[in-house]
């Protein structure tokens, strides 16, 4: 499908409701892109989300529940590009948790992906194999109470993160903590890595991540050219019209 225009976000998910957006292309909408919120339950597969504008909800995906066990919120991300949206790529706040695999968060107006709770209990999010890249602010951030897994910590993510290029200008960084709880961000590939075959940690850890929380481990993060050449092992869809994304 193709959702543009609407006047609030393109895709609104609440009290209970599940949706599963797969193929879609969700573009400027006037206060978001998708949002599960009030113990809403959305899948985005396969899509693009890009271009959402708005005040107040102007993020891309958006996930946030209710302090109550039975009005937790819940998102999963699968093989999508979520771009240029006016605030986060993604936010997960409060009485939530997302799920992230094989997505780029890219040019987003603040965050790639932000995971906070200035209200409510706390988030969680767990991303593996995606990329967060030329965010205006931050890479991806953790604030207040809330839990994030980018590679080897206590969810099971298997790492696998790509961050560059965030907060031109030294505004942000490409990860930032300002938690109370440790980040782990293992086997990722960071800015700071250099060009050898072994990822220099310390420049990393001094201009790529911000800890003013509970600390960020990286190691072992992996060098880029320590990976010799990509190698495709699978496109979808396999077949494609004109227009469509593979």
């Amino acid at each position: 499908c193709v959702i543009r225009g609407a006047r609030d976000k393109g895709v609104k998910v609440t009290t209970g409701a599940h949706a599963r957006v797969e193929g879609s292309w969700i573009e400027g909408n006037a206060n978001g892109g998708v949002q599960a919120t009030l113990g809403g339950h959305v899948s985005v597969v396969g899509s693009v989300v890009e271009n959402n504008a708005g005040i107040g909800g102007e993020n891309g995906l958006a996930v946030q529940g209710l302090d109550e066990f039975d009005a937790l919120s819940t998102l999963t991300v699968e093989d999508s590009i979520v771009r240029g949206n006016g605030g986060n790529g993604l936010s997960v706040r409060a009485w939530a948790t997302a799920v992230v695999g094989d997505t780029a968060f890219a040019g987003n107006g603040t965050a790639g992906m932000r995971v906070f709770n200035d209200v409510g209990a706390p988030a969680l999010a767990v991303a593996e194999g995606s990329a967060f890249a030329c965010n205006a602010l931050d890479g991806a951030v953790v604030a207040n109470g809330s839990l994030v897994d980018l590679g080897g910590g206590p969810f099971a993510s298997d790492g696998g993160n790509a961050f560059s290029g965030n907060g031109a200008g030294g505004a942000g960084f490409d990860l930032r903590n300002v938690s109370g709880n440790p980040v782990a961000a293992a086997f990722g590939q960071w800015d700071g890595c250099g060009a050898g075959a072994v990822c220099n940690e310390a420049a990393v850890l001094a201009g790529d991540v911000r800890d003013a929380g509970a600390g960020v481990a990286i190691s072992p993060a992996v060098a880029a050219a320590g990976l010799g050449l990509p190698l495709v092992t699978r496109v979808e869809p396999q077949r494609g019209r004109a227009g469509e994304l593979v």
